[in-house]
């Protein structure tokens, strides 16, 4: 392997626990500029447009459920300016604008266990209880399934480490600047940031430890090529003077590279779906979005034109499928047949809670919908900020005109009770709203972070 240079290793490395895969969410998603529908902004857009903040997908419940949301949340310590990398074990990761570097502190009193420079971020290694919040930060229950991953300049030479998240220590440091895609450092070489010039040579490593595993040049491309990540593999896209796409894919395990057939889906994201079937969101050669269930037997059904997305919040048993329609609306699918139930334009078309038979879609008007007919059984109040935090049974809000966090029903948007948070600036807009252990929320607002407790 030419051109790569050696890692250093932390020589106390433990071996890696046995992996159990799961069902994860999209790692990253590049340029994909043949995007035709509102799945591509939903899943790249980092914040939510209005306000309205992010609530975990996963622990420590089902979907990211908290705790009884009707016993008042107090604010246990903050850290001014801060904004939420990740959580993982019994520490957040945070970062600021003002430097660069990420901070590990204590979730129970905020005290710092350890720093790093760079620019930095929590990468899950799939193992279980590892998620991503789609366009939000990372969660990860056991450290050993996560890995921080920064990158900084030394002496003006980019270099990337891969550390220990429990501890800060350096498992890893590579003279270059790598991309995380998956369970992967990826060295792109001379592929230009904005996506607009597709790699020609690839060089990948182990996140786990940094380890080399192979680099390849790539077959020759034309200059202009879409190309985009998965998961598990690189994807390189050409126009044909026939009309469409040539499609393909370089597995990142192994460096093999293979066309994708035209009726094939390149996997943006995966789904859990009853009775051992398993569903797919992706890209088909031709550049159309389509969303496929299949079970040992092969296709049960597919839908083009629609892409699943996860509700950030949900609980073990939604009845139906949440995806983005051929027109950027939210639509609802039937499981069992792919058939679309109901499809309305919401403004973002962005599905929040899935909770308790109703879906919260939308962004500057965000409303929650029976999950089966897409009704309209309540809209948020004007003046409230929905946080997207539930406990199963209630909404959190925020009342932006004293600051009070408000408990309603999911059912019927009825007011059960609210109640002030001392310590919590009022005027501070809340972007993040993150539900931890033990009845816990990490509060992301403008002034920085605030961990609430029961």
């Amino acid at each position: 392997m030419a051109d790569l240079v050696e890692v250093e290793l932390d020589d106390e490395l433990e071996p890696l626990p046995e992996r159990r895969r799961r069902p994860r969410g999209p790692w990253s998603m590049r340029r994909w500029a043949w995007a035709t529908t509102g799945l591509a902004v939903a899943l790249a857009t980092a914040t939510v447009a209005g306000g309205v903040g992010a609530a975990a997908l996963s622990a420590p419940g089902p979907g990211g459920l908290t705790t009884d949301l009707t016993v008042p949340r107090h604010a246990r310590w903050s850290e001014p300016g801060a904004q939420l990398i990740g959580a993982v074990g019994d520490l957040v990761l945070v970062t600021d604008e003002l430097r660069n570097d990420v901070r590990a502190l204590r979730v129970g009193d905020g005290t710092q266990v350890w720093r790093a420079d760079g620019s930095c971020t929590l990468a899950p290694l799939g193992g279980p209880a590892a998620e991503q919040i789609v366009g939000g930060p990372t969660l990860v229950a056991d450290p050993r399934y996560g890995r921080v991953v920064c990158t900084d300049a030394v002496e003006d030479a980019p270099v990337t480490r891969v550390l220990d998240p429990a501890t800060g220590a350096v498992l890893a440091q590579v003279p270059q600047q790598l991309t995380v895609i998956g369970d992967y450092l990826v060295d792109l070489g001379a592929a230009t940031v904005d996506q607009t010039r597709p790699p020609q040579k690839i060089a990948v490593r182990a996140l786990a430890d940094g380890a080399e595993l192979w680099s390849r040049e790539l077959d020759p491309t034309n200059g202009q090529a879409e190309w985009g990540t998965t998961p598990t593999a690189l994807v390189l896209a050409d126009m044909v003077p026939s009309g469409g796409m040539s499609m393909s894919r370089v597995d990142l395990a192994s460096g093999e590279m293979s066309p994708v057939p035209a009726d094939a889906v390149v996997p943006l994201l995966e789904f859990p779906v009853a009775d051992g079937r398993t569903g797919t969101t992706g890209w088909r050669a031709t550049g159309q979005l389509a969303s496929v269930v299949a079970d040992a037997g092969g296709v049960v059904w597919a839908r083009d034109g629609y892409g699943v997305i996860p509700a950030r919040v949900h609980d073990d048993g939604p009845e139906v499928l949440l995806a983005a329609g051929p027109n950027g609306g939210t639509a609802a699918l039937e499981p069992e047949t792919g058939s679309v139930l109901w499809s309305a334009e919401v403004d973002g078309g962005f599905p929040l809670v899935q909770v308790a038979g109703v879906v919260l879609t939308g962004t500057a008007s965000p409303s929650l919908r029976d999950e089966r007919t897409g009704e309209v059984r309540w809209t948020v109040p004007g003046g409230e900020m929905a946080l997207s935090a539930s406990d199963g049974t209630n909404l959190l809000l925020r009342d932006l005109a004293t600051g009070a966090l408000v408990v309603r029903d999911l059912r019927d948007g009825r007011e059960v009770t609210r109640y002030t948070v001392p310590g919590m600036s009022q005027s501070a807009l809340v972007v993040d709203a993150v539900a931890l252990s033990a009845g816990r929320l990490a509060v992301v607002t403008t002034d920085g972070l605030t961990l609430l407790a029961p």
